[in-house]
């Protein structure tokens, strides 16, 4: 009688925790997520964040899908199509204010967190004929695809130090076709955003040598001071093969950007679960390895949402 007991005790205890397991996971927040192509740093490391929020909060779950990048997750974010959005610091300001690609204002963008910054390399064959971005003139360049984050950062590289696109003989390619397009060398030189070491340029130069073209002195300076969500750094000597010297260059940072009409609960749960498990997300992808809560806001030009700033001020980040 008693065994009979406890077994139906214990059977009982198993289906009531399968059903509140059910009715935890069906209360669950569902949450989407854009990042960038399988190929690129966003998908992948927007994997690793997104495991980390699922694993250590409560009540939420962040799908991660496949996007064209920063623009494409301004827009899908902006819309309503998304919830969260890995998207760079100058591409979330355009999109918040409706400047450049963007023709409308997408004010429900706020951001939680700067996660790494998306370090600027210009690079071109390096036969000595290019050393210097005043060399690129009358060389064929790809200036990215219409409409793109690289494009905009390089035309507005270029114009500070004076040079238009008439001074060039300018492709608008997509990074994959600048790839190959610099490979099989129908173009002299093209640009992209990037965590460091970027692959790109281990890849070129393991076929052939390739220069970087820096972007510092008084021209960094001018860029930094007209466009102030541009940072300056300097990528260490060696980080590249027959790179003798420092990069002096500029990087836009990569942020955590959400809708602001997510529930300031859900957002702070968001971040306390992330910043209190960043060595998960750093072990999952190197690009985080710079992530921590003294950097947490290099870049941020848009507002924080209330459940991020909650958090932050608890942290004494704001005060």
């Amino acid at each position: 009688m008693f065994n009979r007991k406890m077994k139906m005790g214990f059977l009982s205890f198993v289906v009531f925790s399968l059903l509140l397991a059910t009715v935890m996971t069906a209360n669950a927040k569902e949450l989407s997520m854009g990042t960038g192509g399988t190929a690129g740093t966003f998908f992948p490391l927007g994997g690793a964040i997104a495991n980390t929020i699922n694993k250590h909060s409560k009540g939420i779950n962040v799908t991660v899908q496949t996007t064209d990048g920063s623009v494409n997750n301004a827009h899908l974010l902006g819309k309503g199509d998304i919830d969260v959005a890995l998207i760079q610091t100058d591409i979330t300001y355009y999109a918040y204010n409706g400047m450049e690609m963007f023709k409308n204002k997408y004010p429900n963008l706020t951001a939680i967190c700067r996660v790494y910054p998306d370090t600027t390399h210009i690079i071109a064959k390096g036969d000595g004929s290019i050393k210097s971005i005043s060399d690129l003139k009358g060389r064929s360049v790809s200036v990215g695809a219409p409409g793109s984050g690289n494009e905009v950062t390089l035309r507005q590289i270029l114009g500070t130090a004076g040079i238009t696109y008439k001074d060039l003989k300018p492709f608008y390619l997509s990074f994959s076709e600048s790839s190959e397009h610099f490979k099989d060398g129908h173009i002299d030189a093209f640009h992209t955003n990037s965590s460091v070491p970027a692959a790109i340029v281990h890849d070129l130069n393991s076929l052939n040598r390739v220069t970087l073209l820096p972007v510092g002195g008084k021209l960094r300076e001018d860029i930094v001071k007209k466009y102030p969500f541009y940072t300056p750094v300097t990528v260490p000597a060696n980080t590249y093969k027959y790179q003798t010297a420092p990069y002096e260059t500029v990087a836009v940072q990569a942020l955590l950007i959400v809708d602001s009409k997510l529930p300031e609960d859900i957002v702070y749960g968001m971040t306390k679960a992330l910043f209190e498990n960043l060595d998960e997300v750093k072990t999952a992808h190197s690009a985080a390895k710079g992530m921590s809560l003294k950097t947490a806001l290099d870049g941020v030009a848009i507002p924080l949402h209330p459940g991020a700033k909650r958090y932050f001020m608890e942290k004494g980040v704001l005060k």
